[in-house]
């Protein structure tokens, strides 16, 4: 999934029976050297979302008429 600065997201976290849900706009990423997604922030929270804490996305349903 590509995300751009100023896009609204999801991102979902399981943590043994724990899981956590955050919804915002980016505020901020930071790419690997190959161009993975390494970590990103969401306006409002200044700690940082890693990759490799096991947080990914929630891909949105597009509503009707959006492209």
């Amino acid at each position: 999934m590509q995300v751009f600065l100023g896009d609204e997201v999801t991102v979902f976290r399981k943590v043994g029976e724990d899981e956590t849900f955050a919804t915002g706009r980016i505020s901020g990423v930071v790419l690997r050297d190959s161009g993975e997604l390494n970590y990103f922030y969401l306006k409002g929270i200044t700690a940082a979302f890693w990759i490799s804490d096991g947080w990914s996305f929630i891909e949105e349903e597009q509503e009707d008429g959006e492209i």
